[in-house]
């Protein structure tokens, strides 16, 4: 059964797919009781990301629709803000570097003031919002299809943007990391961009609190070998920290 996070995150991309969404069906769909599901329709509409209907909710009609990231910015957000400062360690002066969407390269932008001469090319719309009027920074968007549940870039566009830079350091965060199976996401075409941006970067810099670990979706990114650094918080399995560790990977715990 989905943790209640999870259900609502299918929610809202459910709405964002179809428009609007009814309780009766949600409940069916996730085998909880109607009961539930109203409140997680007034939880959602409590963070405005839909407006309740008689019998269900339809979508917010605004432009940018922040949905699956407002929810998955408040999981895990104490470990997520101490990988992403360490991610800023990382960076210097002079770089040229992609920053993936996401909560959690969200938080490596935060401490970015006061870098200089930082190239930053990014998919994420998120990312660019959070870079806003700082001083230093060139940033770049891909540019290519946009998904509102991520807010996100990617198509031929986005990965085309790649090849026009000489990129140093990739940066991102995935759903999934597992030692057989790789690094994972549940989207295919955030799995193609990630390919994409690994073949135009010269180091990849993973970032992936506790909770990925052992966690496999559907779309491969990357073997776990190709891993140049991961950054995760002390909640990693030490079996998994000594595994990554013999393939070569650097694994920094915050």
């Amino acid at each position: 059964m989905r943790t209640t996070t999870e259900r609502r995150e299918a929610i809202i991309n459910r709405l964002n797919r179809e428009g609007t969404v009814k309780v009766l069906a949600l409940a069916k769909e996730f085998n909880v009781t109607k009961v539930t599901i109203r409140n997680d329709l007034d939880y959602l509409e409590q963070k405005d990301l839909l407006v309740r209907s008689h019998g269900g909710a339809m979508q917010k009609p605004v432009q940018f629709l922040e949905s699956t990231n407002s929810l998955k910015g408040q999981q895990h957000l104490p470990e997520k803000k101490r990988i992403g400062k360490k991610a800023r360690d990382l960076i210097f002066a002079g770089d040229a570097i992609v920053l993936s969407a996401g909560t959690t390269t969200e938080q490596v932008v935060k401490g970015l003031t006061g870098i200089e001469n930082l190239f930053l090319l990014t998919n994420g719309l998120n990312i660019l919002t959070a870079i806003g009027h700082m001083t230093g920074i060139t940033a770049v968007c891909t540019g290519g299809n946009f998904h509102q549940d991520s807010l996100s870039f990617s198509g031929f566009l986005a990965e085309e943007s790649l090849e026009k830079y000489n990129l140093d350091k990739m940066i991102v965060g995935v759903d999934g990391i597992h030692i057989d199976q790789g690094i994972t996401t549940h989207s295919e075409h955030e799995a193609r961009f990630y390919n994409a941006v690994l073949k135009a970067t010269r180091k990849c810099i993973v970032l992936a609190d506790s909770s990925k670990f052992g966690k496999v979706s559907v779309h491969k990114i990357m073997p776990c070998a190709k891993i140049d650094v991961l950054i995760t918080d002390d909640g990693i399995n030490s079996e998994y920290q000594q595994r990554l560790t013999k393939l070569g990977v650097e694994v920094i715990v915050v």
